[in-house]
């Protein structure tokens, strides 16, 4: 639950769904790999390092909740084969018992942030949209007027680079949920 706090109701929906997708995925891929070489340690250890590594990869191409669920399914794969390898037996129960622990912590988070204490992202990203637009406007009348230091139009620079990624992941978790509400 915890992981999954955010402000915006929107951004928790967001990450739930995300993070339910690394949870299945890592525990397919765990039945899988240890259905594949149930007393082989060595190969399943590999197939395990490849699995991870493909994760890894795969985050390190999206951003967002997309790299999220990549490293979630790269780890939660782990959690379930590695505890049943003397046992190959018990990763089903592995693998139920991980995917109905993150599935509640996940109901509950989604349920208590839009029942209880809803704050729509869409209002949150138009507030940060004007607040940037403004902020730029100012920018350009002070700069222009010659009102404006150079050491203060650099750190105005990166304010507007960082406040453009802000407004970007908003932008992206807003286009991810939009079609979901």
């Amino acid at each position: 639950t915890v992981i999954l706090m955010h402000r915006q109701t929107g951004m928790v929906l967001a990450k739930a769904f995300y993070r339910s997708l690394g949870t299945l995925t890592g525990a397919l891929a765990a039945l899988l790999i240890v259905g594949l070489f149930p007393q082989q340690r060595v190969l399943s250890l590999g197939a395990l390092g490849l699995w991870v590594g493909l994760c890894a990869g795969g985050a390190v191409f999206h951003r967002n909740f997309k790299s999220y669920a990549f490293v979630l399914a790269g780890y939660t794969a782990a959690i379930i084969a590695l505890p049943v390898a003397s046992h190959p037996l018990g990763v089903f129960d592995s693998a139920i018992a991980r995917i109905t622990e993150v599935m509640l912590g996940l109901l509950v988070s989604a349920v208590i942030s839009d029942c209880l204490f809803p704050v729509r992202l869409r209002d949150s990203l138009r507030l940060t949209a004007r607040a940037q637009f403004t902020h730029f406007v100012d920018f350009v009348r002070r700069s222009t007027a010659g009102q404006m230091p150079r050491e203060e139009m650099e750190r105005a620079h990166l304010r507007f680079v960082r406040d453009v990624v802000t407004l970007e992941d908003l932008r992206l978790a807003f286009d991810q949920i939009a079609p979901r509400l």
